[in-house]
């Protein structure tokens, strides 16, 4: 038998409001071409993950090292170009649509072949999935499958909400588990 101890991961900034025509490599150049006061190169940035916003723009989420990230989030407006994007540090917790569990997502599920168990994120009921389901968010009947299943009081918040006490814990072990520098 092995044990594995988590290794400890540099600090995740998430640039929210990019311009959508920015690609990866140009925002990076950018980032450090108009902000010289962070004094971070782009050579210890690495995008990790890039996605669309509602608003059409973009967001990159960005690895960077303890010492980039504390200028960083010394000053979370920055310029890109033309653009003022915000910078904030970026600690998400993967939630599944499919089974209601965190830690994976509805493409990486184990359950999500049989669809006689899926778990609603709203209701917390078995059997179908948040689209499908007839319960209104602001119903009594809203409530956490994941925290129903441990066994804890999960009525009045769906699965995925910001004060779920299992979220929470997550996030609480991803931050203890990332790499923040001396103080």
């Amino acid at each position: 038998m092995t044990i594995r101890i988590p290794a400890c991961r540099n600090p995740h900034v998430r640039f929210s409001g990019v311009h959508p025509d920015s690609g990866p490599e140009e925002f990076l150049r950018l980032l450090d071409d108009r902000n010289p006061t962070l004094q971070i190169g782009v050579d210890i940035l690495k995008v990790k993950v890039t996605f669309r916003e509602r608003g059409g723009t973009k967001a990159y989420v960005v690895e960077v090292d303890p010492e980039a990230f504390r200028r960083i989030l010394a000053s979370p407006r920055l310029t890109v170009g033309w653009t003022m994007v915000h910078a904030s540090e970026d600690l998400h917790v993967p939630t599944c649509t499919f089974c209601a569990s965190y830690g994976h997502g509805r493409s990486s599920c184990p359950a999500a072949a049989d669809p006689t168990k899926a778990v609603c994120t709203k209701c917390g009921a078995e059997g179908h999935v948040r689209a499908a389901c007839p319960v209104r968010i602001c119903d009594a009947t809203v409530c956490c499958a994941a925290c129903r299943r441990v066994g804890l009081e999960a009525v009045g918040y769906p699965t995925g909400f910001s004060g779920c006490p299992l979220l929470l814990e997550r996030v609480a072990r991803l931050r203890a588990r990332t790499h923040y520098g001396s103080a």
